[in-house]
């Protein structure tokens, strides 16, 4: 896999994948599994695990190389798909202390 050179993003460069990145999908999988438990998952770092009504869709750092350079353009990406339907959207921007959702019945959060 290729690497970039902190402050050099590019899009034509296949991207690190930082500890962060696995670190953060296993914090998000385990507290959701905490009350959430016969819930599936779809991650960006680890895939597919458990079959369910109900499924996680994480992307738990986009934007790896904003954050190996140092800059506050990446986030995490969350999105809860029950029966086949997207009923859920979250954008976590930790480091801008930014949050948006959405939901079909809630309308757009904070940001929208």
């Amino acid at each position: 896999m290729g690497q970039v050179e902190p402050g050099l993003p590019s899009a034509s460069v296949p991207l690190k994948v930082t500890d962060a990145d696995r670190e953060v999908e296993i914090v998000l999988r385990c507290l959701i599994r905490q009350e959430h438990p016969d819930d599936a998952f779809i991650g960006e770092e680890f895939g597919v695990h458990g079959h369910g009504r109900r499924r996680w869709i994480i992307d738990a750092m986009h934007g790896t190389a904003s954050f190996l350079a140092g800059e506050p353009e990446w986030s995490t990406l969350i999105a809860v798909e029950e029966d086949g339907r997207i009923t859920l959207g979250i954008a976590s921007a930790p480091a801008a202390g930014r949050r948006w959702w959405v939901g079909p019945d809630s309308g757009p959060g904070p940001g929208f």
